[in-house]
């Protein structure tokens, strides 16, 4: 058996420290794009994290959120609220991976070797 590529690499713990870490830049009174340019990502970022831990909401959160429990498709609450498809997955919680994390998991890794050995097979 192979050893494991980065043993101590933990997705889930990763993510809880980094959602925390928006959480307090959050709670110390700065605005989205203040923790947004503190921590070197978008604020539509910081906004879909602080969804995702409960910490942000308004009217329109909590009205695409309640349509999307009532099983309607992004599509659906996207016609219903005349917005764009992107723009309500934006308002929703993250459901899986956060992308863009400073640490990458050995997927991620994997895929940029081979994009890299790609690139270099092309030219």
């Amino acid at each position: 058996m192979r050893p494991k590529l980065k043993p101590n690499y933990d997705p889930q713990k990763i993510k809880a420290e980094f959602i925390n870490a928006v959480c307090e830049a959050y709670a110390s009174g700065s605005s989205l794009r203040a923790v947004a340019k503190d921590l070197g990502i978008s604020s539509m970022k910081v906004r879909k994290i602080l969804i995702t831990a409960g910490v942000y909401s308004n009217d329109l959160v909590r009205q695409i959120g309640e349509l999307h429990k009532e099983g309607k498709s992004i599509s659906e609450i996207a016609a219903l609220l005349k917005m764009t498809k992107a723009n309500v997955n934006s308002y929703l919680p993250y459901d899986g991976v956060i992308y863009n994390m400073e640490e990458r998991s050995v997927a991620a890794d994997r895929q940029a070797r081979y994009r890299k050995r790609k690139k270099n097979k092309s030219t």
